[in-house]
């Protein structure tokens, strides 16, 4: 029988607990530096889809509601004005293309964003390179250790992996807002078709849920804050 491993020495328990001090220091700062960058590019977003809403109305009124009064303007001016529908309506669908480009930009900073928290759970994921620790001491220790106060590795770990994965979902549901603006803007380069109030009513839904995150959990984004700042606290004080 193979004998039993030696129990980790005092010194390589203090090393272990500084190195997984370390990690979730680490960690905690791509977390804030993510949620802190997600909340910008999200209002980046957010004023450039509600631009191209605007747009998007002012086309519908004009295209469904003043052809007469431009046809009567255009007329009036005795040439000069003459084009002057066709001219705006081109205006406002290029400047739709733009703002729906905005709102791209703004999805793939979101995704960068997303990227640094994923960085962060990463962090808390790799395996232990302290010598001469065994791997089932590393589980051990993962699970029992305190980090600062009470948490353990895995506890740390458990609680960045539930803000992640907020985080995750409510990039797909902008992915989803993102697909919707592309395709509607697509679509209204053609003459034949003109906004109504069924895409108004939809493109409503999708600006409140670009704008609301309902899939964020901030609660636990502060309750990992709180945690960190408390722990840590409490290990410098005793």
């Amino acid at each position: 029988m193979n004998p039993e491993p030696a129990a980790p020495s005092p010194s390589s328990l203090a090393r272990h607990r500084q190195n997984w001090q370390r990690k979730v220091r680490r960690c905690i700062t791509k977390v804030r530096q993510g949620s802190e960058d997600w909340c910008e590019a999200q209002s980046e977003g957010l004023r450039a889809a509600n631009r191209l809403a605007n747009d998007l109305v002012l086309l519908k009124a004009f295209l469904l509601q003043s052809q007469s009064a431009v046809g009567g303007l255009e007329k009036s001016g005795g040439g000069e004005l003459s084009g002057l529908r066709d001219a705006a309506v081109e205006k406002l669908r290029r400047r739709a293309r733009i703002e729906a480009r905005e709102v791209e930009r703004a999805h793939e900073k979101l995704g960068q964003c997303l990227e640094v928290l994923t960085a962060g759970a990463r962090d808390l994921k790799v395996g232990d390179t302290l010598a001469p620790l065994d791997e089932a001491a590393v589980r051990r220790l993962r699970a029992e250790q305190s980090v600062y106060w009470t948490l353990t590795p895995n506890s740390y770990l458990k609680k960045v992996e539930g803000v992640v994965r907020c985080y995750e979902k409510e990039y797909e549901a902008k992915t989803t807002v993102l697909s919707f603006l592309n395709d509607t803007v697509d679509a209204l380069q053609s003459e034949n078709i003109v906004p109504n109030d069924d895409l108004e009513d939809k493109l409503k839904v999708q600006l409140v849920a670009w704008m609301l995150e309902p899939e964020l959990d901030l609660v636990s984004l502060q309750d990992l804050e709180d945690t960190f700042a408390l722990e840590k606290g409490l290990c410098k004080q005793y």
